[in-house]
């Protein structure tokens, strides 16, 4: 029963629902170091442990309401009108931690700010010269007057989140005093975003739990918690945080837009406090957009109305294509806009694919001598890079800093030198000179890889400048690329070299996947330019091709296009309990 217990911690905090098969797959990930006799003993000890964690769940799925005649039974009794092995389970820990959530939402004991605070604050233009519109004007009131525990601000990506977060901020310090706001994060890229955006002190959730079980620091009375990009923080981790701030006397503002991606691991708790409301604060006019009707239109995509597709349609947005034209179209987009200033990035369903985008473009700029041959080191999916590859590093790191910050997961940099050891010199792709940090090598072996692609969780996580795009939805499991761009580099950041013929031919890398031969025939045969340049975006799905302008700013940074090609075929997302809306990224 102990045994039974921990594996169902152990996968609750990773799972909102599970099946047996989770279970099992668990005490396997579990068990894999120990050593057994036979291959059967090892199947009966995981059954046994994997049976024990299902007396220990909490059933969600309803028994059978009539009793099946013997001959429809299996052998172990289970009717054969349910699948095997169907039956959803949760546990009374998330059901317990959404239920104190729910009850902080609806506590209106937290700190509050004045009235006339509020409309001093909404009747003034911040240090930027921005003023609040009608939408976020009406939000701060409803943030900062009733007092709730826990609140909520939804937000679609472009409708002025941080100009909305800002305004708490200055009216929160005007009532309470300068540093009565704090941040927090689910990464600490999107920490940093924050720190950056409200110049306000940061960190990472899981960090600040670490710091507060480790030392007890904790929030103070009357402080402002701002937790973005909610949608992505686990249940229990709410929870958690949440009940510090409920015994500090502190309020708790979770920000965010339960229509993009979840929490990898077990989430939902942002959409259960937001549905579970009528009158939950939410910014409405988007700003993203240089066309009028695609802002209406990008509203009717994320609420998943589906008339909207002729909108597009009548635009000439949407463009037919296979799986291979569409991928070509994607890159060739990429690479024109890289060569015409502007800002792009490529976004893949999987990390397989992310890298073999890498490869391919890393191979192109080699080509087009963008980047010169030289000293090379070998990251941890096996690809190579050398000075002035972008590369993105995939663990925190406090230890490895400069004077402006310390490695992040999920942060992107440009290498400028390869030392003989392995270790690597970087910089943030925005600064030309200074700033730099050398990565030992065995962190370039394990935690390291190019930058040119992403995936969509990633790209949720971190946000280029100028923000830009791309998705990448996936069709009969293989996966196309999509490609958006959104705006212009900004004075300052390092334009890409124009291409030039090369001054000599290389051989194809082996992670092409091709017998070897000159990288100009691989380039040529695995990219044919297929057509549109730098104002396309591509999608797969239903073999489709968006066409954006490059002035214009989808929606949010999820995917444009896997709604268009997804309507109708991917399950909604649930708005109640725990369980009911796991949405995992693989």
């Amino acid at each position: 029963r102990g045994v039974g217990r921990s594996l169902v911690e152990m996968v609750g905090e990773k799972r909102s629902t599970w099946r047996c098969w989770n279970l099992m797959a668990e005490v396997a990930c579990q068990t894999v170091g120990w050593r057994f006799a036979t291959v059967e003993d090892r199947e009966v000890i995981t059954a046994m442990v994997a049976d024990a964690a299902e007396q220990a769940s909490l059933r969600l799925t309803p028994p059978e309401l009539a009793t099946s005649p013997a001959k429809f039974r299996r052998p172990d009794g289970t009717s054969v009108f349910r699948p095997k092995h169907s039956t959803v389970f949760s546990s009374d820990s998330l059901l317990a931690a959404e239920d104190h959530l729910l009850q902080r939402a609806r506590t209106a004991t937290g700190p509050t700010i004045d009235l006339t605070t509020v409309g001093t604050i909404t009747s003034k233009a911040d240090s930027e010269g921005r003023v609040l519109g009608p939408d976020q004007a009406a939000a701060l009131a409803s943030v900062a007057v009733p007092g709730r525990v826990v609140d909520v601000l939804v937000g679609p990506a472009g409708a002025g989140k941080t100009a909305a977060m800002n305004a708490p901020r200055r009216a929160w310090e005007t009532e309470h005093g300068a540093g009565s706001v704090v941040g927090l994060a689910p990464s600490a890229v999107a920490a940093q975003v924050l720190a950056d955006d409200l110049r306000i002190a940061t960190e990472n959730t899981a960090k600040w739990w670490t710091t507060h079980q480790h030392t007890g620091v904790t929030f103070k009375a009357g402080q402002l918690v701002i937790i973005d990009e909610a949608s992505l923080a686990e249940t229990l981790s709410l929870n958690r945080i949440t009940l510090a701030a409920e015994e500090a006397g502190t309020k708790v503002l979770l920000v965010g837009d339960y229509a993009q991606l979840p929490s990898v691991d077990a989430g939902g708790a942002f959409s259960l406090l937001i549905h579970d409301r009528h009158d939950a604060p939410e910014l409405v006019d988007v700003h993203r957009f240089t066309h009028a009707w695609e802002k209406t239109a990008s509203l009717e995509l994320r609420h998943g109305r589906t008339p909207v597709i002729d909108t597009y349609l009548a635009q000439d947005r949407i463009h037919d294509g296979d799986a291979e034209a569409v991928t070509a179209a994607a890159y060739t987009a990429w690479r024109h806009d890289r060569q015409q200033g502007l800002a792009s990035v490529l976004i893949a369903e999987t990390r397989e694919n992310v890298t073999a985008l890498n490869i391919h473009t890393r191979a192109d700029l080699i080509l087009d001598s963008t980047l010169k041959p030289g000293p090379e080191i070998t990251l941890s999916d096996g690809s190579m890079a050398g000075v002035g590859d972008t590369i993105i590093t995939r663990r925190n790191d406090r230890r490895l800093r400069n004077r402006h910050g310390w490695v992040h997961n999920g942060q992107t940099w440009t290498i400028t030198a390869v030392r003989d050891d392995g270790s690597v010199t970087i910089r943030p792709p925005s600064a030309r000179f200074g700033n730099s940090i050398v990565l030992p090598a065995d962190y370039v072996a394990e935690h390291v890889d190019l930058g040119y692609a992403v995936t969509a969780h990633r790209a949720q996580s971190i946000t280029p400048t100028p923000p830009t795009s791309s998705s990448n939805p996936r069709r009969r499991g293989k996966p196309v690329c999509g490609y958006d761009a959104r705006a212009r580099i900004e004075p300052g950041l390092r334009h890409p070299r124009p291409c030039r013929r090369p001054r000599r031919r290389r051989r194809v890398p082996c992670e092409l996947g091709r017998q070897p031969r000159t990288l100009g025939r691989a380039v040529r045969d695995e990219f044919v330019d297929v057509g549109s340049g730098g104002n396309q975006a591509c999608v797969a799905g239903t073999e489709q091709l968006v066409r954006t302008t490059a002035g214009d700013r989808p929606r949010h940074r999820t995917d444009l296009a896997s709604e268009l090609v997804g309507l109708g075929r991917y399950p909604k997302r649930p708005r109640s309990r725990a369980g009911l809306n796991d949405h995992r990224c693989c």
